[in-house]
């Protein structure tokens, strides 16, 4: 390579649905929303639509080899994901190219399709099982394929459990179950991990659609997320709670066709990069307990946001912000856009005065603090809640940006702290900002310093 590449690059090796619900396009599509760059190589050419394959053709094998020399010739690829692959040819290549090459195997061993229809050769599930199955590192599977490979039934959590083991034994390093085919008690699906982390689930909010549809390419998705998450080296914990996040939200927006119906993926790279900041921040604040000591009454939250971010919408931090358990600094609750008020306005102003402000966080307010960070380069200004007009008073939200914009005034650009003394009703305030997560970190460092 004559250039470095700017972000990852993951790859899915997969047939070609002309609905784009599914197959390699939707897989490009969801790689693009995660921030990495997606490549393909087709395998099948499928004649469908969003209801239903009515015929599909495999791509010749010699040009399936083609595809994968000028790929890995070309480029470093971080992660792969199959999906249709339809061949013991193509599973071989793929067996192949894993052995002698550096990258993270997805595997989505697509057999039949949502309609009922065969997408494989026969003994295909014979060829995935003694080809792949022992050196993949992350299968996805649903419950009807799940029961196929470890020939067993799922009736309860723990024959879930007996399952993932018996497919365990067959190689896979880890085995997610997707439960959208499993019944569960309330309004929730529960996905299940079993491998390298024991046995696990995750739990996100059940859609509910009208009986006798289906929504195309949603399991197709669902491993594309599993797949770029760890493109972009979070490991598997992390990718699956980023993906249970984003499936929670992209069910929200199911795009409706003459002809079924799919997903129409939301978020955007960007947004998946400010998410990622906000969990770097959160991540040093928790693994660092002496922070405790610097969580004020009214809790902290931290909020980041997209570059030309215009509303707290485009804004994310911690819904129910960071708390104290156990005397160890703990958050609350996940990580979302919007879920910040104070924080995400004081963002927004100091925004409309320096764009180059991303980052925010509240911070317990104590004069020795302010006194021992006069000896590091933060530059500080203190406001006078005093002096905000009754009107500016009475209204929260205005509050935050009167506090900025007083602070901006006196030194004509954003400063790294903004801090008060309080008032009547209101809990004395360090507020520290920054341009990213990564300089934010390092500001917070020098608050740890002082323990």
């Amino acid at each position: 390579m004559s250039k470095k590449e700017t972000k990852p690059i993951v790859l899915t090796v997969a047939g070609h649905d002309p609905s784009s619900g599914a197959g390699l396009t939707a897989d490009i599509r969801t790689f693009e929303n995660v921030g990495v760059y997606g490549m393909s190589i087709c395998t099948a050419i499928t004649i469908q639509n969003a209801e239903k394959v009515f015929e599909w053709q495999s791509v010749d094998i010699n040009l399936v080899k083609k595809q994968f020399n000028v790929i890995f010739d070309s480029y470093e690829i971080k992660a792969v994901k199959t999906g249709m692959l339809g061949s013991k040819e193509v599973i071989n290549l793929v067996k192949e190219y894993k052995e002698n090459n550096d990258f993270t195997l997805v595997v989505d061993p697509i057999i039949m399709s949502g309609s009922g229809t065969r997408l494989a050769d026969e003994n295909y599930e014979d060829q995935i099982m003694n080809k792949l199955f022992p050196v993949v590192d992350v299968i996805t599977v649903n419950k009807f394929e799940a029961e196929l490979f470890s020939k067993k039934t799922i009736t309860d959590v723990q024959s879930i459990q007996d399952v993932g083991a018996a497919v365990y034994e067959l190689g896979p390093k880890n085995i997610i179950i997707k439960g959208g085919h499993i019944e569960e008690k309330g309004n929730k699906v529960l996905d299940y991990l079993y491998g390298d982390y024991g046995f696990s689930f995750y739990p996100r909010e059940r859609v509910q659609i009208f009986e006798g549809t289906h929504i195309h390419g949603t399991g197709c998705i669902f491993s594309s997320l599993i797949t770029g998450f760890l493109g972009l080296e979070y490991d598997l914990e992390e990718s699956i709670f980023l993906t249970e996040d984003f499936m929670e939200d992209v069910f929200q927006n199911i795009f409706p066709l003459k002809q079924g119906q799919i997903l129409d993926v939301g978020y955007s790279g960007d947004d998946i990069r400010v998410l990622k900041q906000v969990q770097k921040v959160v991540a040093f604040i928790t693994e660092n307990p002496n922070f405790s000591r610097f969580i004020p009454e009214v809790r902290t939250n931290i909020a980041i946001s997209k570059p030309t971010a215009k509303s707290l919408d485009e804004i994310a931090g911690i819904e129910g912000r960071i708390t104290v358990v156990n005397g160890l600094p703990r958050a609350a609750g996940p990580i979302k856009f919007g879920a910040n008020n104070h924080t995400g306005r004081l963002l927004l102003t100091a925004k409309k005065l320096d764009n180059e402000i991303n980052a925010v966080i509240n911070i317990k307010y104590d004069p020795n603090t302010i006194l021992n960070l006069k000896d590091t380069r933060l530059i500080m200004m203190d406001v006078d809640r005093l002096k905000q007009n009754k009107q500016l008073n009475s209204e929260e939200n205005t509050t935050m940006g009167w506090i900025v914009r007083e602070a901006y005034d006196q030194l004509h650009k954003i400063p790294d702290i903004i801090w008060d003394n309080g008032e009547k009703g209101k809990e004395p305030m360090i507020r520290l900002f920054a341009r990213t997560s990564d300089k934010l970190i390092q500001k917070l460092k020098l608050f740890l310093n002082l323990v």
